[in-house]
């Protein structure tokens, strides 16, 4: 799965750390990625998610 979403860092051994958004007929609505050792902020991933599916 990593894969197809390119999230893998393949030279690592592992997945970048990110968020993917998909609606329900299965397409990426958003995505973001933070780097494997960022950070994700609750707040601001729930605000994102209620602007973008109501």
């Amino acid at each position: 799965m990593a894969l197809n979403y390119g999230v893998m860092l393949e030279d690592k051994g592992i997945t970048d750390r990110a968020t993917v958004l998909i609606g329900k007929d299965g397409k990426v609505l958003w995505s973001e990625s933070v780097g494997p050792g960022g950070a994700r902020i609750p707040g601001d991933l729930l605000a994102k998610v209620k602007e973008l599916c109501g």
